[in-house]
């Protein structure tokens, strides 16, 4: 085999001819750690949430409550649930907070939430 001129030519090629090793070898290593895709993601989604709420200032901006087990994104003007229902996937939506210009997200405790949910007849 020779040498290709850039890695991911190489790399490519190596995985064209190892292919079925490489998917023996990664299937026999899930079927001995079969939590591990679950426990990854579950990681990944607890620490993007944890990068949202610091993003948003890490407490509520009515009460100052600042345990995250009780925090939640708000939509300042509401219409959140719609939105969520859109979106339908947890990555996609702390990314659209985080990439948002407009404002339109703060942070609340579950209380003040709620509270705000029941002052403005929100659904």
């Amino acid at each position: 085999m020779s040498m290709p001129t850039n890695i991911t030519e190489y790399q490519r090629k190596y995985y064209q001819e190892h292919k079925k090793h490489l998917k023996e070898i990664k299937n026999t290593w899930l079927k001995k750690h079969p939590d591990y895709p679950k426990l990854s993601m579950r990681k990944y989604h607890r620490k993007l949430r944890l990068g949202v709420l610091q993003f948003l200032g890490g407490k509520c901006v009515r009460c100052g409550f600042d345990d995250v087990r009780a925090l939640q994104i708000d939509h300042i003007n509401g219409g959140g649930n719609k939105e969520v229902k859109l979106i339908n996937n947890t990555k996609t939506y702390y990314l659209k907070v985080l990439n948002d210009k407009e404002g339109k997200y703060q942070l609340l405790c579950a209380n003040c939430n709620w509270i705000k949910k029941s002052e403005n007849d929100e659904n």
